[in-house]
């Protein structure tokens, strides 16, 4: 999901079934806990309702960051740094 929405403007909301390109969520346990952990470390934060009814979310300028850093690493093939 971080990669999906790395190159979103920081204030661009986004969410589940959004259309524009990339789909993001879904009914699967493992986006469930996704959408949970990422606001939980508070890398996404909850920012309204999207016209379908469902939440939409934005990065937090820390989740921004690293955001960006995931996708850059995972275009490349590099390993994350430690």
């Amino acid at each position: 999901m971080l990669i999906e929405t790395a190159d979103l403007p920081l204030e661009q909301m986004w969410g589940q079934g959004m259309q524009g390109g990339f789909v993001v969520g879904g009914d699967d346990i493992f986006r469930v806990a996704t959408f949970s952990r990422l606001l939980d470390k508070q890398l996404i934060l909850l920012a309204g309702q999207l016209p379908t009814g469902k939440l939409a979310y934005k990065h937090s300028p820390l989740g921004r960051v690293v955001a960006q850093l995931v996708k850059a690493n995972f275009d490349k093939g590099k390993k994350a740094p430690e």
